[in-house]
């Protein structure tokens, strides 16, 4: 009996180079907080050079955004489509009362 397979979908590997940078450039965003980069004063050419690469770190989050407008853009608005939104409310509501919990059980 031969088995049926379905057809293979092309790894856009263009998609993947898009994806790692915004990681990357998130990570980078994060590092610079944690250098205390946004305490020092903004004088001197060293710090504008730097400054210069903190806007174009700053681009990760638009490119998760592209990237996800492109992925979703050949879905159909139904009824089932609007209702996964549901559960990601649900397990935020969930971590947030979890969170909110502990907050005042613990810390206060």
């Amino acid at each position: 009996m031969e088995e049926k397979r379905l057809p293979e979908k092309q790894r856009d590997l263009n998609l993947d180079f898009i994806r790692g940078l915004a990681a990357f450039l998130v990570i980078a965003v994060h590092f610079m907080m944690m250098s205390e980069f946004y305490y020092q004063t903004m004088a001197g050419g060293r710090m504008y050079l730097l400054g210069c690469v903190r806007m174009a770190f700053m681009n990760c989050v638009p490119l998760f955004l592209l990237l996800s407008g492109y992925l979703c853009c050949e879905k159909k608005l139904s009824k089932g489509y609007y209702l996964g939104v549901l559960r990601v409310v649900v397990a935020y509501l969930l971590c947030s009362g979890v969170s909110v919990f502990y907050r005042w059980w613990r810390l206060e």
